[in-house]
């Protein structure tokens, strides 16, 4: 169990615009690291936000984030989600007005 106010917070990218806070207490001996993400409005970045070898699996809980694959533009909106191989570059935009924020799921976890 993790409650709320026990959430610990990750940098994978260093900037004010991105926050991930661990979902779990631990990932040490687990297959799979959630986080859930918040991404601030008109915020752009370049490849993926993990640096790990695996699976991601995002489902977006509010807002838009648009990736572009390559060089194909996907928007996805609150309710939708996607599975990801980590080697398939991206680049993830907030497009919309308001913070984007999504459950993150990574596997094996990020060192």
């Amino acid at each position: 169990i993790c409650r709320k106010n026990q959430r610990q917070p990750i940098v994978f990218i260093k900037s004010d615009a991105v926050k991930c806070e661990l979902l779990v207490s631990t990932t040490d001996n687990r297959r799979i690291q959630p986080m859930l993400v918040t991404i601030e409005p008109k915020s752009e970045f370049s490849e993926h936000f993990f640096n790990h070898k695996g699976d991601e699996f995002i489902l977006i809980l509010k807002g838009e984030l648009e990736l572009t694959i390559n060089e194909e533009n996907y928007v996805l909106r609150e309710g939708d989600s996607i599975y990801l191989d980590s080697i398939v570059p991206t680049t993830w935009r907030n497009v919309g007005e308001m913070q984007a924020q999504a459950i993150w799921a990574l596997s094996p976890p990020s060192a």
